[in-house]
């Protein structure tokens, strides 16, 4: 038997009306390289922890690489005026030398000459430090004097655990048998579809004959 149209759209409706709502939030892609938000208590605090400076400084120059025994290494080391030290014992002022650590999924990494960058490195001498080619620097733009007391206070006061929430109690008249809605899982909620859509099928034919 065809059924008419108005009880396709009918058993249509209802069918969307039960069946759970789709999320629409895409999942979260890793952070890209040289990603990181300068608002992000924790995201700072973790960054600085494992390094031994942590300042702001521009780019000046990127060198080519060069192996102990001729050749072209994959690592530049970039010319580094310091400008903002943040949690460093590195004078303002002043330049340095940054050579990015290749990783596995960054075997070279040449940031811009001019560039502004917030640097996390190891290395006590200022001519030899190194950073993580994904890790190791983030950009900086619109840099003031309070984004930097921020900055100098997310690296060095640990941010504090987020204590979990207790739960509320339900109040004391209310009925311990939860609602239908709160039963019906999935499945469920299909096999009420199918019994809808007979019901309506049926009233239909009575309706026709």
């Amino acid at each position: 038997m065809r059924l008419p149209l108005r009880a396709v759209a009918a058993l249509a409706v209802v069918s969307f009306s039960l069946l759970p709502a789709a999320a629409h939030a895409t999942p979260a892609m890793p952070g890209a390289c040289g990603g990181l938000a300068l608002t992000d208590r924790t995201a700072v605090y973790e960054r600085g922890a494992g390094v031994d400076d942590v300042f702001v400084g521009r780019v000046d120059n990127v060198l080519p690489g060069v192996l102990p025994g001729g050749g072209t290494a994959n690592a530049s080391p970039h010319r580094v005026f310091v400008q903002v030290p943040l949690k460093s014992d590195l004078p303002a002022g002043k330049y340095v030398q940054v050579t990015f650590t290749p990783t596995d999924e960054v075997a070279d990494r040449t940031l811009k000459v001019g560039g502004r960058y917030l640097f996390f490195t190891q290395g006590s001498t200022p001519g030899e430090l190194s950073a993580d080619a994904c890790d190791g620097y983030a950009a900086v733009t619109g840099l003031d004097k309070a984004m930097e007391t921020q900055l100098r206070e997310y690296l060095t006061v640990p941010p504090v655990p987020a204590e979990p929430s207790a739960l509320a109690e339900p109040p004391a008249d209310a009925d311990s048998t939860p609602d239908l809605g709160r039963l019906l899982a999935p499945g469920g909620a299909i096999s009420l579809i199918g019994v809808l859509g007979l019901v309506l099928i049926s009233r239909l034919g009575r309706h026709r004959y």
